[in-house]
């Protein structure tokens, strides 16, 4: 009798010995289930985050290539713009100096009021085309900037 007690006692450790490791093998299989979905799931993700990656520096690469193309064609239209200005500039002194031969070509013993309006028509002449054409050189600046940034980000304007 004295040993049934004990031998009672060694039967329920050997059992909650193997309950135990039985609960601690189901634990550790479950837990490597886990561990495969978690894998499974941080491989997705690092996958789409390289897709979108790839993606938003394809899409940088096309703006950036766009950009740049527009502000290519903006140095050429300002290029375009300084040569229209030199040769305004060049016409306006060929008219001032054909003004100024006929004034010198009007004798000066002959009627004085046709000189002086002659003088006075070169004046005003030269005084306005000097700022017509400044104000064309700036209007055809200002319309070069517009189409320059127009073309470089075109998804920053709102649609017409």
């Amino acid at each position: 009798m004295f040993t049934l007690p004990w031998k009672l006692i060694l039967e329920l450790l050997a059992v909650t010995a193997i309950l135990t490791a039985i609960g601690y093998a189901f634990h550790t299989f479950c837990e490597h289930e886990r561990e495969i979905g978690r894998n499974e799931i941080r491989v997705a993700d690092a996958q789409a985050f390289a897709a979108q990656k790839a993606a938003s520096d394809k899409e940088t690469a096309s703006l950036t290539a766009q950009r740049d193309a527009a502000l290519a064609a903006g140095v050429n239209r300002e290029k375009l713009i300084n040569n229209l200005s030199a040769s305004s500039t060049a016409t306006v002194g060929s008219l001032r100096d054909t003004i100024a031969t006929i004034s010198r070509g009007v004798p000066s013993d002959t009627i004085e009021t046709l000189r002086t309006t002659v003088t006075t028509l070169s004046s005003v002449f030269g005084d306005c085309t000097t700022k017509y054409r400044a104000m064309a050189e700036t209007a055809d600046r200002h319309a070069n900037d517009q189409k320059t940034l127009s073309d470089a980000y075109p998804t920053a304007l709102p649609p017409k």
